[in-house]
């Protein structure tokens, strides 16, 4: 006797499909014979423990999906904030440009001995990270210069790709080229300075004063010219800085609960399908 349920899973587990891809014949395209199928020994348990990973199984894609639900809900609710707060800044904030709150700190030249001294800066706001992912990069062919703490840092030819970041103190100290430039921020709370630029109303317009032939580059100049609706209230600031320090934890935390679902729900799949 065989469960449904539990056959469901067992032929889409990982173990059957490796068994299927290892019949599977031909060049181009591959095909399995169905005289191949009939002949392959596949072992089932009782069908009392059938049932009972079945109904596992279903549970464990019950709770995934809700997990995920939940995520989406919280995603659009942090969305909805920052649609609030830019409502609120575009009506009651004050136009400045950048200049009032960034400038080129001093430049110090930094001696590179190897890639981990180095910095890069992520497209889609994804951050930053230690060392640089090109094999083919020179160390002796370019100036860097070093970066520091509380700086924000933004990529000359992808600013307008999401390449903006705030450095954080773990990387204090690593250096980047002038084509990843770093700014002092003051007159203004950086974080959340940096909340207002990271939206995609503000870095992806900048593609519009990138110049120069083949790869365009956002010059720090051109940058500091742009400007900027902002509340200068520094508790209205602080307030917003902690709900969205808070929304983004809450939003983090949940991703790593769907990422554990998720791979529980394979561990089963690998391990009760033989």
């Amino acid at each position: 006797m065989f469960d449904n349920l539990f056959n469901s899973y067992n032929f889409r587990s990982p173990n059957f499909r490796r068994k299927m891809y290892i019949l599977a014949q031909g060049i181009s395209r591959y095909n399995i014979s169905k005289k191949a199928v009939l002949n392959e020994t596949i072992c089932f348990p009782k069908i009392s423990e059938q049932k009972q990973i079945g109904k596992l199984i279903k549970l464990m894609n019950s709770l995934l999906s809700l997990q995920q639900r939940k995520l989406e809900l919280i995603s659009a609710l942090e969305k909805g904030l920052g649609q609030i707060i830019k409502q609120q800044n575009n009506k009651y904030g004050i136009t400045f440009s950048l200049n009032n709150f960034l400038e080129i700190p001093p430049q110090i030249q930094a001696r590179i001995k190897n890639k981990n001294q180095l910095l890069t800066v992520k497209l889609n706001l994804q951050g930053i990270a230690r060392g640089v992912q090109r094999d083919t990069l020179s160390l002796g062919s370019t100036k860097y210069f070093i970066r520091h703490t509380g700086e924000l840092i933004f990529g000359k030819q992808n600013i307008f790709n999401g390449s903006i970041a705030l450095i954080t103190k773990e990387f204090d100290g690593l250096a980047t080229s002038n084509d990843v430039p770093s700014l002092k921020i003051s007159n203004i709370n950086p974080q959340f300075l940096f909340y207002l630029l990271k939206n995609p109303d503000f870095w992806k317009h900048t593609e519009l004063i990138a110049t120069g032939t083949g790869s365009k580059r956002v010059h720090i100049h051109d940058l500091l010219k742009l400007h900027i609706k902002i509340i200068p209230d520094a508790k209205y600031q602080a307030k917003i800085v902690s709900l969205s320090r808070n929304f983004e934890k809450i939003v983090l935390n949940q991703q790593i609960i769907v990422k554990e679902c998720e791979k529980t729900k394979q561990f089963l799949l690998q391990n009760l399908f033989i």
